[in-house]
């Protein structure tokens, strides 16, 4: 899929999300009109009766024509927007849009380092169901932009998931070697730099309920998971791949 912000597609895109934030969600969508910076709308996020929460969010939009192509959406990101989306104290988000498919999906736009490929460049992934922007979409975004721990540290923990998919995936199939081994141990040490940020973010939240729960138990599964990973080092001898420092480690 390629998406496109300057023409007439991209233009296209941002009035659909426009319609659907302010039609279907009810919040309030102000364009900001700065492609320069990556930033294209904000949205307020409003109560029953239409009175502001303080709640805030920052869009970026990016469009395409074609039509979702399989199991994952890709979408690549600038790393000079994702430096500025990490200096801002409005949480921001992503809104990709097919217009093919009338559709959107969206996710909160995490730390650059949660989005970089292992040859370089960055991109950030979502599921073509899960990540799909809905009327009951409205919560989670309210949470988010209301500043809750929990809905960032459900995020960290779901790219945490994807990334143990894969190399669950590729143990699976018997389709690896050393490299693949280093590569795993670099992700896993990674993955754990990422579930030290989620359990920070969970131990200082604020409210307390069923979703939440829910978050704290994919955090609880996740380290299982992990802990599977490093154990397979452990049968395959090469503890010292985990042993060794990877670029992100503390010294």
């Amino acid at each position: 899929m390629k998406f496109d912000m300057r023409n007439a597609a991209g233009k296209a895109g941002e009035r659909f999300v426009e319609t659907f934030v302010e039609e279907t969600l009810h919040f309030a969508y102000r364009k900001v009109g700065a492609p320069d910076i990556g930033v294209d709308g904000e949205i307020e996020i409003l109560d029953r009766s239409r009175t502001s929460t303080g709640g805030l969010l920052k869009v970026q939009v990016k469009t395409t024509n074609d039509s979702h192509p399989g199991p994952r959406i890709r979408v690549p990101m600038e790393e000079k927007h994702l430096d500025y989306f990490a200096s801002l104290t409005v949480p921001p988000i992503l809104a990709a849009v097919s217009l093919a498919d009338q559709q959107i999906w969206w996710k909160p736009i995490l730390d650059k380092t949660h989005y970089q490929g292992p040859r370089g460049g960055f991109s950030i992934s979502l599921h073509p169901e899960n990540d799909k922007l809905t009327k009951f979409s409205g919560p989670v975004l309210q949470m988010i932009g209301e500043r809750s721990n929990a809905m960032i540290a459900k995020y960290l923990i779901e790219e945490v998931e994807a990334d143990l998919d894969d190399i669950e995936g590729r143990e699976a199939s018997g389709e690896f070697d050393v490299v693949s081994a280093e590569i795993w141990a670099q992700t896993i040490h990674a993955l754990e730099r990422t579930m030290k940020d989620a359990r920070c973010l969970l131990k200082y939240e604020r409210r307390f309920t069923q979703q939440i729960s829910e978050i704290e138990a994919s955090f609880g599964a996740a380290n299982v998971r992990i802990d599977a990973c490093k154990t397979w080092f452990k049968e395959h001898n090469a503890v010292d791949l985990l042993e060794q420092q990877y670029w992100g480690d503390e010294d």
